[in-house]
C-alpha cells in the first residue's frame, strides 16, 4: 500500500488513486453531458487510451478512457442481446449509419 501510495504521489495523483478503476463516479459527477461518443474495438481503445494514460496493470485491461469531452468505449453491438444498454446503444448506432427511422433493411 505504501508503494501505491508513492508511486501515485510520483506521477501526480491525490492520496488513494488510480489512473486504473472501474467504479461508479461519485454523484456529484454523475451529472448529464453531451459528449462525442467513439465505439471501438479492443486495438483501437488500446491505441487511443495507452498512449494518454499508461498500459493497464498485469490482469487488466483497457475498457474505455475519456479525453475532454470525448470516450472512447467498446462497440456496442458486439455485447449480449441480452444486455438492454447495449442493445439500446447498438439500436441508435444504427440509425447513425444510416438505418431508417422505419426500420427497414
Amino acid at each position: 500500500m505504501f508503494l501505491a501510495a508513492v508511486v501515485a504521489a510520483a506521477v501526480g495523483l491525490a492520496p488513494n488513486s488510480s489512473l486504473f478503476d472501474d467504479s461508479r463516479p461519485p454523484e456529484r459527477f454523475q451529472k448529464e453531458a453531451t459528449v462525442v461518443l467513439e465505439f471501438a474495438d479492443q486495438a483501437k481503445i488500446d491505441e487511443v487510451c495507452h498512449p494518454r494514460f499508461g498500459t493497464p496493470p498485469a490482469g487488466m485491461k483497457t475498457d474505455a478512457c475519456a479525453t475532454g469531452n470525448k470516450i472512447v468505449a467498446p462497440h456496442p453491438c458486439a455485447f449480449a442481446e441480452r444486455d438492454r444498454y447495449a442493445h439500446l446503444l447498438c439500436h441508435e448506432l444504427g440509425h447513425v449509419n444510416g438505418w431508417p427511422a422505419t426500420h427497414g433493411d
